[in-house]
């Protein structure tokens, strides 16, 4: 039998006992230390144990009303163990074996006598005001692009700058779109929930400044591709992303005739894939769209645009905020200086 610690940690630093679970196996995975807690802090509850439910996540319902009359709820365990997973899916908690985080539901744990796991939960949407939590909601966050890795046995052949050799054009950005017509045609195709039937594509070769990314005399190729909607009309990503990889390729190929030959694999990202595996909202590399209305003061939302939220000592710092998205550091460099502005003013402890 192997005991463990449960602790919970809403606010760095903050964290408080929730519990304990014993375990007749010293190798567990995630997904079960998540249902042993829930189904037992659940059954605590329905049994009368606490008076107020405090669980890993919410229910939808924390009581029910009853012809006026506040009712207690019985608490469904095993909805509750659902939510808890997808909660977890969505990086609204994180979670901690001892100080090692857990990044996958079935990746096998070794449990050490007194192994402390600690679930480290994001803020909820509840504890948000109402009216900022409104706005954020209102954010356009759906990508249209999509990411193409590929690993080449050689650089390619440019029509317009022939050889194969390195050259100044390898080490540019290259962009596929030949006119504005073409650029034109391929947004009508997203706009009507459809990826564009000639993408406008935008290469750059990582290798050719730094080689030892590949093996000798090979290299990377990395490819942002639009128009690729979130929300498609009459198809989903999983069936199609390969073969609009496959049209990329194709209008690449109009300039480089040798790339397919280069290609040794590929790697494919939908926007559906960018928000799954590296929880991109929307598969928005922006963290939301770059327009007018939502840039300068209007970033995130009005009246919030220097890094602050409503919440005391909880600051905003991704490409979500001014000066927004782009690989660059500006957002956090802001912040960092309004979260010292309110240290030195005390408004922090």
């Amino acid at each position: 039998m192997v005991s463990l610690a449960i602790l919970d940690e809403i606010t760095p630093g903050n964290r408080h006992a929730a519990g304990g679970l014993e375990l007749e196996r010293s190798t567990t995975t995630l997904r079960e230390i998540i249902r042993l807690r829930v189904r037992q802090e659940v059954l605590r509850f329905n049994d009368g144990a606490t008076e107020v439910f405090r669980g890993l996540v919410q229910p939808e319902e924390s009581e029910r009303i009853l012809n006026g009359v506040r009712q207690r709820p019985v608490v469904d365990w095993e909805k509750q163990f659902e939510k808890a997973v997808a909660a977890f899916r969505g990086n609204g908690l994180l979670v901690l074996v001892d100080d090692c985080q857990v990044t996958e539901l079935d990746e096998p744990i070794d449990l050490q006598p007194q192994t402390k796991v600690t679930f480290l939960k994001l803020v909820d949407a509840n504890d948000l005001d109402g009216e900022f939590r409104g706005e954020v909601e209102k954010i356009r966050m759906e990508g249209c692009s999509m990411k193409i890795n590929l690993a080449l046995d050689g650089l390619p052949d440019f029509t317009a700058y022939p050889g194969s050799t390195l050259g100044p054009h390898h080490r540019a950005t290259i962009h596929v779109c030949p006119s504005m017509e073409y650029v034109d045609r391929a947004w009508e195709d997203a706009k009507a929930g459809r990826p564009s039937e000639h993408p406008l594509v935008e290469v750059t070769i990582p290798t050719t400044y730094d080689d030892s990314l590949a093996p000798p005399g090979k290299h990377i190729m990395c490819i942002f591709a639009q128009y690729a909607p979130y929300t498609l009309k009459d198809a989903d990503w999983d069936s199609i992303k390969e073969s609009f990889a496959d049209r990329c390729i194709d209008a690449l190929a109009d300039c480089a005739p040798n790339i397919r030959d280069l290609i040794v694999h590929r790697q494919v990202i939908s926007p559906l894939d960018l928000e799954r595996e590296y929880s991109l909202t929307g598969g928005n590399i922006f963290h939301g769209d770059m327009t007018l209305d939502q840039l300068f003061f209007m970033r995130p939302v009005a009246g919030w645009a220097k890094y602050r939220t409503p919440i005391d000592a909880l600051y905003m710092c991704g490409s979500g905020t001014h000066p927004g998205g782009g690989v660059m550091g500006a957002p956090g460099y802001n912040a960092a200086r309004e979260i010292l502005y309110d240290w030195r003013g005390r408004k922090l402890n």
